[in-house]
């Protein structure tokens, strides 16, 4: 995975359970996978900037994956998401 010396890479952890739960549901209305229903966190990825460093974005996906029954979610592509086209 080709690092690039991207753009700024934020990282939110929430674990308000209002602001989890309203985000849970509006994920479970956009077909969701089952393992979403449970969450009590949310981890926001937000990258930006013309360039990404895949390596440090890769690193924290794996970790949160890890860690937690994660499951990846992007705004254009839906839950059908990976960073393997980048490697």
């Amino acid at each position: 995975m080709p690092r690039t010396g991207g753009g700024p890479i934020l990282l939110q952890v929430n674990t308000r359970p209002g602001a989890v739960r309203q985000e849970v549901d509006g994920a479970l209305r956009n077909g969701a996978p089952g393992p979403v229903a449970g969450s009590d966190t949310l981890i926001e990825l937000t990258l930006s900037g013309h360039t990404t460093d895949w390596l440090i974005a890769d690193v924290i996906s794996s970790v949160a994956m890890r860690l937690w029954d994660a499951v990846m979610y992007d705004e254009e592509l839906g839950f059908d998401i990976s960073f393997d086209e980048h490697a």
